[in-house]
């Protein structure tokens, strides 16, 4: 479970997030995060698959689950995108506060790259390329770029973009 990373992300939030939501859609569970997340699961929460619907876990505009949330919750609005085959940091602009979150989150970068495991990357990767059509706010550009992501474990063959050119 990624819990170096949930700390690294510790208090990244704003006063916006309360009654917004808009960052509730088709969150993704890395592995060991779904053992943790067993009980909300087995209650009805699903995470997941290709539904961009509302994450099941919303009640109202509040997260049911919030101490528990996965990593990819926890990130938002920063996230990380296939941008003409490479592999960028981005902020979500869907989000209502991205520029008070960005001067969070994006300090906080080069940590996360530091604490990120090839194990994950390898979920992110493919949730990557999941969401890259599936999820509206990616698939019609809607974020700003930060920069390239870095790292070993970013670059090493294995991990590789497939559409990186040769």
């Amino acid at each position: 479970m990624p819990e170096r990373l949930y700390a690294l992300l510790e208090g990244a939030s704003s006063p916006a997030c309360l009654d917004c939501a808009e960052c509730c859609h088709m969150p993704w569970v890395a592995a060991g995060e779904a053992t943790a997340l067993s009980t909300e699961m087995s209650s009805g929460v699903r995470f997941g698959g290709s539904d961009c619907g509302r994450c099941s876990a919303l009640r109202g505009k509040l997260c049911s689950i919030y101490d528990s949330r996965p990593l990819d919750c926890r990130l938002f609005p920063l996230d990380i995108v296939e941008h003409n085959g490479e592999y960028w940091w981005c902020i979500f602009l869907n989000c209502r506060a991205p520029d008070e979150l960005a001067a969070v989150l994006v300090p906080r970068i080069p940590a996360l790259e530091a604490a990120m495991t090839e194990e994950l990357w390898q979920q992110f990767r493919q949730q990557i390329a999941l969401t890259r059509s599936t999820y509206a706010p990616y698939a019609a550009g809607n974020y700003r770029l930060i920069r390239r992501v870095q790292g070993a474990v970013f670059n090493s063959p294995s991990t590789a973009s497939p559409t990186a050119p040769r």
